[in-house]
């Protein structure tokens, strides 16, 4: 018997790899989240008041998405569990907060030294 040469060719699923980066970011949103809520109970507990909220959530957000999108980079060909993003992004999350604050940091000591 002859196949039909008017049939569609045969369907192929593609093969997944890679986690997705909406995984990614859901785990680095947790310590986004626990970010803010540190920096929260920190300012209620000193009663500093909530003046630096916004560049907290403005901070924290950008240190979210550098950690996501790192941890998809690392991560794309392997696919790994959900919640196993939760503890693997924690060392991201705190490299990523390192450089960023050095970054800060040099940049506020060069501008220091510019209008001196």
């Amino acid at each position: 018997m002859q196949p039909n040469p008017f049939a569609p060719p045969p369907s192929r699923q593609p093969v997944k790899k890679g986690t997705p980066f909406l995984h990614c970011a859901a785990g680095a949103l947790i310590w986004y989240i626990a970010l803010i809520v540190a920096f929260l109970a920190a300012a209620l507990k000193t009663r500093a008041g909530l003046v630096n909220l916004m560049p907290a959530l403005v901070i924290g957000a950008v240190f979210w998405v550098l950690a996501s999108t790192i941890t998809w980079l690392i991560l794309m060909r392997t696919r790994v569990q959900p919640w196993v993003l939760i503890p693997l992004t924690v060392p991201i999350y705190v490299l990523v907060w390192i450089v960023v604050g050095g970054l800060m940091g040099a940049f506020a000591n060069v501008y220091a030294v510019l209008i001196s």
